[in-house]
């Protein structure tokens, strides 16, 4: 359990500073299939090793440690304001 909460605290480092998400290798060990995009209200599916961009729901953000879209307050995305 430990190595995957790492490898997705360390995918989602990675991919978070990218515009252009890496989606992981698929494999039986490796359960992150869902990406943050930096909107907070967007997530990205990794379908084959490609990542397509889908938007949350009105009013909710997404939650990549649930990997679903959740209340704001339970995502731990700050939604950056300019």
């Amino acid at each position: 359990m430990f190595s995957a909460i790492f490898i997705f605290v360390a995918a989602f480092v990675a991919i978070s500073t990218q515009t252009d998400p890496i989606c992981p290798v698929p494999d039986g060990d490796n359960p992150i299939r869902y990406l943050p995009a930096e909107d907070c209200t967007k997530f990205y599916d990794c379908s084959d090793g490609t990542p397509v961009l889908y938007d949350c729901p009105d009013g909710l953000y997404f939650n990549p440690v649930l990997q679903v879209c959740d209340w704001p307050e339970n995502s731990g995305c700050k939604q950056k304001t300019d």
